[in-house]
């Protein structure tokens, strides 16, 4: 799945805004029918991260809902590493809707942060739009 989103509340600033993202949902069951999601992504700005996470499908007819959460390796600017931010947590949900027998549409929420209101954390809101191929 490839998206484009904006980062909705949270914190401003650099590494926050303007986020492309590659996500990558497996069919592979690991245990409690939950299913991996990886994802990267990077800000306009100079952002990045990368993570890790599981999740659960859900079908509504043909329209599929898919929460998640996991954990992200995340940096607001990727010319200065700054180890106190790096450990965070993605949680969310992706809305898939059929337009083809392998592309769907997809709209999607996920919220970031390292679980404290500090000056290192993500702070990440982030709505998105995108499309799902499947191989």
């Amino acid at each position: 799945m490839v998206t484009l989103g904006k980062n909705a509340g949270g914190k401003d600033g650099i590494g926050r805004d303007g986020l492309a993202s590659f996500d990558f949902y497996s069919e592979q069951e690991w245990f409690w029918n939950l299913k991996p999601i990886w994802a990267f992504a990077l800000s306009q700005d100079g952002g990045a991260f990368a993570s890790l996470g599981l999740r659960k499908d859900f079908y509504l007819g043909e329209v599929q809902i898919s929460p998640y959460t996991g954990i992200a390796l995340h940096q607001s600017d990727l010319s200065h590493f700054e180890k106190r931010e790096l450990l965070q947590f993605r949680t969310g949900f992706d809305i898939m809707v059929p337009i083809t027998d392998n592309a769907s549409f997809s709209v999607g929420y996920y919220h970031m942060s390292n679980a404290r209101n500090n000056e290192w954390s993500a702070s990440l809101d982030v709505t998105r739009f995108g499309l799902v191929y499947r191989f």
